[in-house]
């Protein structure tokens, strides 16, 4: 849950994923940071399908929190009634350089 200090870096996903409750990612289910730290999430490729019973689900990152971020990430499954990157509600969190491939329905 509390991640600082982490970095998951080029990691593919080809595999469907579920969740039966919520938070569910191609890559993380759920990243957070806290104030002054790091947790990135980058050069990532999701080419599965990811959904969650109760919702917050994406691509790349399931729910993105606090000091969190996604870099250079790419999707390309269209994830349904989720996002294409990342579920996110934080304004610190950040998701630069990435990529949905799909169209997200």
């Amino acid at each position: 849950w509390n991640c600082n200090g982490i970095l998951i870096d080029t990691c593919t996903n080809k595999g469907a994923v579920e969740s039966k409750d919520w938070c569910a990612g191609g890559i993380v289910a759920a990243m957070h940071a806290g104030n002054g730290q790091t947790a990135v999430v980058s050069n990532c490729t999701n080419e599965g399908t990811v959904v969650a019973k109760n919702g917050s689900y994406a691509g790349i990152v399931g729910c993105l929190w606090g000091y969190s971020s996604a870099d250079s990430c790419t999707n390309t499954v269209a994830i349904t009634g989720g996002a294409g990157i990342c579920h996110t509600d934080e304004n610190e969190v950040s998701v630069t350089n990435c990529q949905d491939l799909s169209v997200a329905s």
